[in-house]
């Protein structure tokens, strides 16, 4: 692996930026991250889209209009809001739980925490305990302000080591020692700790600084962790779209991100 691949060189893309890709034309504002300037849209389906946008109310519907796809696989967009909803359908993979009190949900550009309560119910397929990271599911949220609360939580894949994984946040820790990198994310309160190995001693770590804000494009291992593949910029939609963020465009079979296609309930 070299240092030009892991700036995520575009080499045989599907995706063009600047050429938005097909789009559903509406959907539910589910995340807000300023840090980025992203609103995370789910779909009618539950897939998730992360648009580079001005401010908009978690729990808005909206019309997505001027919409168009960046340099790392996100896409800007206007949203405008055209009505409110009570609840909706995430379909996403599970990147990590804040103990018992929340699950951290990952897609291309999008990184979140949906909270777990009491009254959540979970249909496990896979775990017995914490959700594996790595697990597809689909989750029916309720909004109560800007915060997200799972009502239920459906396992419909199990991880698969060397699967492909999205993670989006602020970078708190650069370990040399280790050469690992700590990518974190705030909702709610909650905190959303994410450590990502990188192995290849070709690669400068010095190249990221702490407090960030970065997409890294990761694998699965078999003990849950995760290895950095590529990175991109995130900070808001002019660095998403240089060119040292360009995307690898390789599909995400199961993560929900790549179209509005039927997802099983």
């Amino acid at each position: 692996m070299n240092r030009k691949f892991l700036l995520g060189a575009l080499v045989g893309a599907a995706v063009v930026p600047g050429v938005a890709a097909a789009t559903p034309k509406t959907g539910i504002v589910v995340d807000y991250r300023a840090a980025s300037h992203s609103a995370t849209i789910a779909t009618k389906s539950g897939a998730l889209i992360a648009i580079h946008s001005s401010k908009i109310r978690v729990g808005s519907r909206v019309r997505l209009t001027a919409v168009r796809t960046l340099a790392n696989g996100t896409k800007a967009a206007k949203l405008v809001k055209i009505g409110k909803v009570k609840h909706a359908m995430i379909h996403g993979v599970v990147l990590s739980n804040v103990g018992s009190r929340g699950i951290v949900i990952g897609a291309k550009g999008t990184t979140f925490i949906v909270k777990k309560n009491a009254s959540t119910t979970i249909k496990r397929s896979f775990s017995t305990g914490e959700i594996a990271p790595g697990t597809t599911v689909n989750v029916k949220v309720g909004f109560d302000g800007a915060e997200l609360n799972a009502e239920s939580v459906h396992e419909i894949k199990a991880p698969v080591e060397g699967q492909k994984v999205h993670i989006e946040g602020r970078v708190a820790v650069i370990d040399e020692a280790t050469r690992t990198i700590t990518v974190t994310t705030r909702d709610d309160g909650l905190v959303s700790v994410v450590t990502v190995q990188v192995p290849d001693v070709a690669v400068d770590l010095t190249k990221w600084v702490v407090g960030a804000e970065v997409e890294f494009r990761c694998t699965l291992n078999a003990d849950g962790s995760y290895t950095l593949v590529a990175s991109s910029r995130n900070e808001d939609e002019n660095e998403a779209d240089t060119p040292e963020s360009e995307d690898d465009s390789t599909p995400d079979p199961g993560d929900g991100s790549a179209s509005d296609s039927p997802i099983p309930a």
